[in-house]
């Protein structure tokens, strides 16, 4: 479970299972930070003990596109990331309606 609270001019994530008495961990996000980082392209690659995600920003008439911000992950972590993600992608979806893919066609159409 990931959940965004704000609270007298910080944003905090709490990260935990749904478990009321498993305890929770709770951070912090302020100054620079709390502004985020915007990239439209991310390149993830790995080692044995290591997953690295570049985010970065293509732009047109840039021929390179630019990381912004490199994550390194151990592999577990990742995996949990990956599974917050998708939790709160469906979640984001069930809301909003489902996220279009252009990098996938619509066979429902023909």
């Amino acid at each position: 479970m990931l959940v965004l609270v704000r609270y007298q001019g910080y944003l905090s994530y709490m990260i935990g299972p749904d478990d009321p008495q498993q305890p929770q961990f709770q951070m912090s996000v302020s100054g620079e930070e709390a502004l985020g980082v915007y990239a439209n392209l991310v390149v993830i690659s790995h080692t044995d003990t290591e997953v690295i995600m570049d985010f970065a920003i293509g732009l047109p008439g840039i021929e390179q596109p630019v990381v912004r911000s490199r994550i390194v992950m151990a592999p577990a972590q990742a995996k949990r990331f990956e599974a917050a993600l998708s939790e709160n992608l469906g979640i984001y979806e069930s809301q909003f309606g489902k996220i279009a893919d252009p990098g996938q066609t619509d066979d429902s159409s023909e």
